[in-house]
């Protein structure tokens, strides 16, 4: 089994990561490719098979802070990507290297240690050349970024919360500690740079708000 996230435009989404079995995870990435659009899905397979194995994903949602690694991206709406990613991997993002974007490629003993020691947080930035990297943060840090038990937090308001100064040195550390994500054992926090209008879907900043506002929407 492999875990596929799925990237959703929707403001309420949260991006949930769903088990596939290796032969679906195939015909979603095939080659060595680990992100993928559900157009060009759609394109490639046909149809039948494209509905078959995208449905079928939403059977098998992983919680999570039980999560070991992310092998996949899915993504849904985010058109403008896909002149960043040409070949379908997100090692691609190396064009636009910076200390908050770099790709481990071999995994240090030191950020193996991280993998296991530390809280792992994601990284939802609305510019399109980035690929929702994650990063290991301390207990200290987490509860710094996200007080009051919450899972979700958003880069204004923490500035505006801890002061740009504080902000900045917290978030410039941290983003220095980026993790591969194949080795990540659970996403313990969301973190959105952008995304004003999600605010509203989250009041309470716990990713459980998702269901609520759904079921707000349906009833």
């Amino acid at each position: 089994m492999k875990n596929i996230q799925v990237i959703d435009g929707a403001d309420n989404a949260t991006y949930a990561i769903c088990a596939a079995e290796d032969d679906q995870f195939d015909i979603i990435f095939p080659g060595g490719a680990d992100m993928e659009f559900i157009g060009d899905l759609f394109d490639r397979v046909g149809d039948a098979v494209a509905d078959s194995v995208a449905g079928s994903l939403w059977h098998h949602v992983v919680h999570k802070e039980s999560v070991e690694g992310i092998h996949g991206t899915l993504i849904y709406e985010q058109f403008v990507k896909r002149g960043y990613f040409l070949s379908k991997q997100s090692t691609e993002i190396d064009r636009v290297d910076s200390v908050a974007y770099r790709w481990l490629r071999t995994p240090s003993p030191e950020t193996l240690r991280l993998v296991n020691k530390y809280l792992h947080v994601q990284l939802v930035d609305e510019r399109p050349e980035t690929d929702y990297p994650v990063f290991a943060v301390t207990r200290a840090e987490f509860e710094e970024i996200f007080p009051n038990a919450a899972d979700m937090e958003f880069e204004s308001d923490l500035m505006v919360r801890l002061g740009p100064t504080r902000g900045s040195e917290l978030l410039y550390r941290i983003f220095g500690r980026r993790v591969p994500k194949t080795t990540v054992r659970g996403i313990h926090g969301m973190f959105f740079r952008g995304s004003e209008s999600r605010k509203a879907m989250f009041p309470t900043k716990r990713s459980t708000e998702e269901l609520l506002y759904a079921d707000s929407v349906h009833s």
